[in-house]
């Protein structure tokens, strides 16, 4: 209680100087508090901030799948495989019996398809191979086909890419 006494005596001597300690320090504990609660806001700013964006992403790429698998669904039914009885409509027997597919445009076709450098030194290039015009005409359209459906993958692929880029702006 001795301590007690001692300071109600200082208060009464000093209390100006007292009050103005008191005030400097309310005013710091104050601007502290202020301080901590703009962090706050700040960070809780930040934190919807990435859940709109995670949101937005969500439903971009629930939108994208969507229209993916429809385009995908709706371009192999409206683009089927070729039939070999529908090359046969193209391609008459006569068409494939007066031309002749030699081995070295089977070569060039089948390396060209897989990516390999072209190799020309073969001696049979000039030989008749077993395939028909129908066969060429047959594979050339699948192959079209395939690359029209990997491109159309690619454009949606594409359009989700520049869709995720939008909403980051």
């Amino acid at each position: 209680m001795v301590w007690f006494s001692i300071l109600v005596q200082f208060i009464k001597g000093n209390w100006k100087w007292v009050l103005l300690i008191s005030l400097l320090l309310g005013t710091y504990g104050l601007a502290i508090h202020n301080n901590n609660n703009s962090w706050e806001a700040k960070l809780n700013k930040e934190k919807v901030a990435a859940l709109e964006l995670a949101a937005k992403q969500k439903e971009i790429f629930t939108k994208e799948s969507q229209d993916l698998v429809s385009d995908l669904i709706s371009y192999r039914l409206n683009h089927p495989a070729i039939k070999t009885k529908e090359v046969t409509v193209y391609v008459s027997e006569t068409a494939n019996s007066k031309c002749i597919i030699n081995n070295g445009f089977v070569l060039m076709h089948n390396q060209s398809a897989s990516g390999d450098p072209l190799d020309s030194r073969s001696s049979s290039n000039d030989a008749p191979s077993e395939f028909k015009l129908s066969d060429v005409a047959e594979t050339v359209a699948e192959n079209y086909r395939i690359c029209n459906y990997e491109m159309k993958k690619l454009e949606t692929l594409q359009k989700t890419v520049r869709a995720y880029q939008d909403i980051q702006k």
